[in-house]
């Protein structure tokens, strides 16, 4: 029972109203409810009684007694408080009415008086004024002409008007106390401490909302409508004032209304992670385009959903990264440029050192110039694949070698028996890694062709490359006859390049004579 009381009592209160608001709504609940106890009480009496017609009058007021209670719940709670006052007003005098003078109806309009003051604001001193008039001026009219006491068919004894009558001081009596009580309790200094706070606080929100240097929205969940707005995004779009955003779909502020897919993934986003944010182009009132970061969130107020959207704008940032993004495109497309033309003059060089080869008539001579022109092409496939790339500061080095070896198989086709093996992985270097790693690849594979297959019939060449951690390992293995010591420790161009080359990318070399070479080189990527 009593936990029903409470429901009814708090029923209407709203975290958004004031602390005092609160309290006088429940008060006008409790009163109301305490009204409704006192009236039933009557009816009692009255039953007891044998006076009939008075039981369906109080049957009336009780049940007019309940009504400010849904009046609070749907926030009419000024009206309501109204209503009630001068219900009790219109009970009071009615009884007296009818009841006559011997009847001392007229004590309750001691606390009818009082309520005013404990369920308004001081601020609503027309309201409390005016139904203390009210008050005084139905008194007045009750006592100051008698002859408009209604001459009824109710007729009480004298034992009966006496027993009415000490109901009537005591239950007038406890009124009094109840509306005193409700007064204090208005009145509490914690109670307006807290006001004072939550008005401070409430004041110190909307500065913060008013000043930010972003523009803020706040908008239903359902239909994106927009209901608050901060200064910032006045001035952002040129608006003329807040109520230009009143109630306007979200998105039809942007310069183009989103498609349905777009507003599908903004809901997935929204409702997934309960945040939505992206880049999007705006237009001013004037028409003016600009640029803004948008930042959405989902968020509950008093249990129903918000959308709190934050504009920051990007304008500036998106024209610096614009000519960023042509500056950079310039350079690359110069940096490819010079890649085509090092690799062209390359080719060149190539072409001249042919001619040469041509002239000559010196084996050992023409052998030199080959394994140079091998050295030079191997350089301008690098600067060829960097032009080919979208990125000139990487080269897919597993790429490169299956073009290099390609071009090895046409250069040597002395013995088409041999085969080579690629066992390589994805593994991206950088330029100055890459062109030591190629001309060691040149070295040793045009080495094996030249050298490691002497009187055999068939063979394989096996490249391999692979990413272990933080090293890459790049070997070369063969099938052919193997060097020894002495070959390995030889100051021929060839070993004395591939050493110096390994010491560039510092790196490790291991060698192994195991049915063929096997050079391995590992260095850090």
């Amino acid at each position: 029972m009593l936990s029903f009381f409470n429901k009814l009592s708090y029923l209407g209160t709203n975290s958004n109203f004031s602390a005092l608001t609160n309290k006088r709504i429940t008060i006008c609940n409790q009163l109301c409810l305490f009204c409704i106890f006192i009236t039933i009480f009557f009816i009692g009496f009255y039953y007891y009684i044998h006076q009939t017609q008075m039981v369906e009058i109080e049957i009336v007021f009780a049940i007019l007694y309940s009504l400010p209670i849904p009046l609070n719940y749907y926030k009419l709670t000024t009206g309501s408080r109204v209503y009630f006052n001068l219900l009790i007003l219109l009970h009071v005098f009615f009884l007296t009415l009818i009841m006559g003078k011997s009847c001392n109806m007229y004590e309750f309009f001691i606390p009818t008086i009082m309520a005013p003051f404990a369920l308004f604001e001081f601020s609503k001193r027309k309201t409390i004024l005016t139904l203390s008039i009210i008050n005084v001026v139905l008194v007045t009219i009750l006592y100051a002409n008698t002859s408009i006491f209604i001459t009824s068919g109710i007729k009480l004894s004298e034992d009966e008007i006496a027993l009415l009558n000490k109901m009537i001081f005591y239950v007038a009596t406890i009124c009094c106390v109840i509306v005193i009580y409700g007064l204090l309790y208005i009145n509490e200094k914690t109670t307006r401490k807290l006001d004072i706070d939550n008005e401070t606080l409430r004041i110190q929100l909307e500065a913060i909302f008013d000043n930010s240097a972003d523009a803020i929205f706040l908008a239903t969940h359902s239909g994106r409508r927009m209901i608050k707005v901060n200064k910032r995004a006045i001035e952002m779009f040129e608006a003329p004032s807040e109520d230009y955003f009143l109630n306007k779909d979200g998105p039809s502020i942007r310069k183009e209304y989103p498609t349905d897919e777009y507003l599908q993934k903004m809901n997935k986003a929204l409702t997934e992670k309960g945040l939505f944010e992206d880049e999007v182009l705006y237009k001013t009132v004037t028409g003016k385009e600009f640029w803004c970061a948008i930042s959405t969130k989902l968020m509950q107020i008093n249990g129903e959903m918000f959308h709190s959207v934050r504009l920051t704008d990007i304008t500036e940032q998106k024209i610096i990264k614009a000519k960023t993004d042509a500056s950079l495109k310039e350079k690359e497309l110069l940096l490819g440029e010079i890649h085509h033309r090092v690799k062209n003059n390359l080719a060149i060089i190539s072409a001249l050192i042919n001619l040469q080869i041509d002239n000559l008539k010196d084996e050992e001579s023409k052998v030199i110039f080959e394994e140079t022109k091998d050295r030079i092409y191997s350089m301008a496939l690098i600067h060829n694949q960097l032009y080919l790339n979208n990125s000139f500061a990487q080269i897919e080095f597993a790429k490169y070698i299956s073009n290099f070896c390609s071009y090895l198989i046409k250069s040597y086709q002395t013995n088409p028996t041999i085969e080579i093996i690629e066992k390589t992985n994805p593994v991206l270097l950088d330029i100055k890694t890459a062109i030591p790693c190629a001309l060691i690849l040149n070295e040793l594979v045009t080495n094996a062709f030249k050298h490691a297959f002497k009187n055999q019939s068939k063979g394989e060449i096996e490249i391999g490359l692979k990413k272990e951690s933080s090293l890459v390992v790049f070997y070369i293995s063969d099938t052919g006859l193997g060097m020894d010591n002495s070959q390995l420790q030889s100051s021929s161009m060839g070993m004395s390049l591939v050493t110096s080359l390994i010491e560039q990318i510092d790196g490790k070399l291991q060698y192994e004579n195991k049915n063929g070479s096997k050079f391995s080189i590992s260095f850090s990527a």
